[in-house]
């Protein structure tokens, strides 16, 4: 394959690009990375400051922000991985998932809590067949609440 320019070649990069984002192995796109997979390809024979231009470049920037977002990403967390921090921003992002998650265990406990007085109340009061239609993990927290 002979190496291509101008417009066909801002069309392969654009390619590249997808192929880069559709396959989501990579944390960012940088243009190192793509012209790295470009040249193995035979497309581009020139240095990485083939893909200088302001054209080329806000073309990887667009990609690279797409998959930035793909990420669910704050922008204070993009910005540091833009600015090549991508493990504190990682680590911020580890750090707010966690306290998210452990705010969610909370309100499972106390949602299923709840659930479990409201269904004790609807056992003694009523004649339904309540253990029929619950989930097994109600079922579980009900059995355990009783020993």
């Amino acid at each position: 394959m002979t190496a291509l320019k101008g417009q066909a070649l801002d069309e392969a990069i654009e390619k590249e690009l997808i192929l880069i984002t559709n396959e989501g192995m990579v944390q960012e796109i940088t243009p190192t990375l793509v012209h790295s997979r470009l040249k193995s390809k035979g497309i581009i024979q020139g240095q990485v400051s083939t893909l200088s231009t302001p054209t080329r470049k806000a073309l990887i920037h667009k990609y690279n922000l797409q998959l930035l977002n793909g990420l669910g990403l704050t922008p204070a967390e993009e910005g540091l991985i833009l600015s090549r921090n991508s493990k504190v921003a990682f680590m911020q992002r580890i750090k707010k998932l966690q306290a998210e998650k452990d705010e969610l265990e909370v309100q499972l406990q106390k949602n299923t809590y709840t659930m479990l007085t409201i269904i004790k109340m609807l056992k003694t009061q009523t004649r339904l067949p309540i253990e029929e239609v619950l989930s097994p993990y109600l079922l579980d927290k009900l059995k355990d609440d009783k020993d």
